[in-house]
């Protein structure tokens, strides 16, 4: 085996980077490599275009080193250090590449460093219409994002720099506009920088030096009105009031409403960010027994679909997809999270988008009450991933809890044991918390199967046990949907 993956490119860089190209970039790297003004050594692009053949797939059968050789340059014996070296050529223009389309994709880039260029060949006179050209792209009053802001300011260092050396260039007043720029650049850069430090500190446990927090918080306080077309700055000091004092909840409110406004008028990329903190806060909310956020956090969900927000580079993370359509559901939106999945399921790129859609149809019909159609699609999911083990053996059981399917419940309560036993990928934290929850509804089930068969009296006593002890072990999955079966019950006539 170690063999075969030296006479292959399997383990190769330039692998690596193609599979994480969408089809319109292969495109583009293929023109890249022929231009001659990157490119002169006609060979290397013969290499790629076989190489590209075989995209997105890249199956090992046909990354043979002599076979992508011979399909390539078929006159020219093999040589395999030689055809290494030419490997090692695709990979740095590969990243040649990589830069030049980060270049272009970053609003601003292009028109400062064309500045700059010319600057340095003292050719100021050009640079004018090249300054109206990066204010059409970013308006003093239109800032998206820390890195617009950072070119904002550096562009007007240019004009200030170019200004000393010609004084008929009309940036006379770059040399102030320069300072403001330069604050709210400094500003957002460091709220921005606090706010992962508090963040992660409550996360990971850990401590961050944040010795001038307090005075940069200051700073801004002292500035307000000189940046209020700075949205993005205003954003991130909302955000360190949250995670600075998370029970404060006109703290939360204020960051929920400004995003709500302004999350147009900020980069996609930092939106998502800022919609993520406001999503993780609901969640702790929630965790916390305030079910009320339920709403809030769905509400969020909906805004990042409307704004575009969940899609990146083309793709949703399957794990987005089924959380969002949970909390959906626990809201009775069933219509809404029918219509979210068949909208997205396109832009999760799995081996299983299949199965994936399945298990979350299931999970939308079994919300619905409808039980026979969830176990039916529940039978095509069978994904290897223990996060979709775990949900869909969980949906099965619930199934069965709602069918008052003993033989059934019973059979899936053991297997799902045994697979918790013999799964090394789950935690031990995890593993308790599942076998708390089989031990919860194992005592419920009975607790069910004998009130409607047996019971002439509701088994109050013993519901309430049950209640009591999932209010206080906080280490039981589903803990919420097992309050939920017992208030039912405890209502029940």
């Amino acid at each position: 085996m170690a063999k075969e993956r030296h006479e292959t490119i399997e383990n190769s860089k330039l692998l690596y980077y193609l599979k994480g190209f969408s089809k319109k970039e292969i495109t583009r790297l293929q023109d890249f490599c022929c231009s001659p003004f990157f490119n002169k050594n006609e060979k290397l692009s013969k290499l790629l275009e076989v190489i590209l053949k075989f995209y997105p797939r890249f199956e090992l059968k046909n990354l043979k080193k002599e076979t992508i050789h011979h399909k390539a340059l078929k006159k020219e014996l093999f040589n395999d250090a030689q055809f290494n070296n030419r490997v090692s050529n695709l990979i740095k223009l590969t990243e040649d590449f990589i830069s030049q389309n980060t270049i272009e994709n970053i609003s601003g880039l292009s028109e400062f460093l064309k500045i700059k260029g010319l600057k340095n060949k003292q050719l100021s006179k050009g640079i004018p219409n090249i300054t109206k050209k990066f204010s059409a792209k970013i308006g003093s009053k239109n800032m998206f994002s820390p890195m617009e802001m950072l070119l904002d300011y550096l562009v007007e260092e240019e004009k200030d720099n170019s200004y000393r050396l010609d004084n008929s260039l009309r940036f006379e007043d770059s040399i102030n506009l320069k300072s403001g720029k330069l604050d709210a650049f400094y500003l957002v850069t460091k709220l921005r920088i606090y706010s992962e430090q508090l963040n992660r500190e409550r996360v990971f446990n850990v401590a961050f030096d944040k010795r001038l927090i307090n005075d940069i918080i200051s700073f801004f306080e002292s500035r307000k009105k000189d940046l209020q077309e700075y949205p993005i700055v205003w954003l991130y000091y909302d955000l360190i009031r949250v995670l600075s004092d998370e029970k404060n909840t006109t703290y939360f409110n204020e960051f929920y409403n400004r995003i709500r406004s302004e999350a147009s008028k900020i980069s996609p990329n930092e939106a998502a960010l800022l919609f993520q903190h406001a999503a993780n806060y609901s969640i702790r909310k929630i965790n916390g027994g305030k079910t009320e956020y339920l709403v809030k956090l769905l509400k969020i969900f909906k805004l990042q679909d409307e704004l575009n927000l969940l899609v990146q580079n083309g793709q949703m993370h399957d794990r987005t997809l089924k959380n969002i359509i949970e909390v959906a559901n626990k809201l009775n939106e069933q219509s809404w999270a029918e219509s979210f999945l068949n909208r997205n399921i396109e832009f999760i790129k799995v081996e299983n988008k299949e199965m994936i859609y399945d298990y979350n149809t299931a999970n939308i019909l079994f919300s619905k009450g409808s039980y026979k159609e969830a176990l039916r699609k529940l039978t095509f999911v069978n994904i290897k991933d223990p996060f979709y083990q775990i949900a869909s053996r969980i949906l099965v059981i619930k199934v069965f809890f709602h069918q008052n399917d003993i033989v059934s419940i019973d059979s899936a309560i053991t297997n799902f044991k045994s697979y918790l036993k013999r799964e090394k990928q789950v935690s031990t934290v995890q593993k308790e918390m599942y076998f708390n929850f089989l031990k919860i509804i194992t005592s419920l089930f009975k607790l069910k199967t004998k009130f409607l068969t047996e019971y002439r009296n509701k088994p109050v006593q013993a519901l309430e046990k049950l209640m009591n002890e999932l209010n206080i072990d906080k280490m039981i999955a589903d803990r919420n949907w097992l309050m939920g079966e017992i208030t039912i019950l405890l209502e029940k006539e």
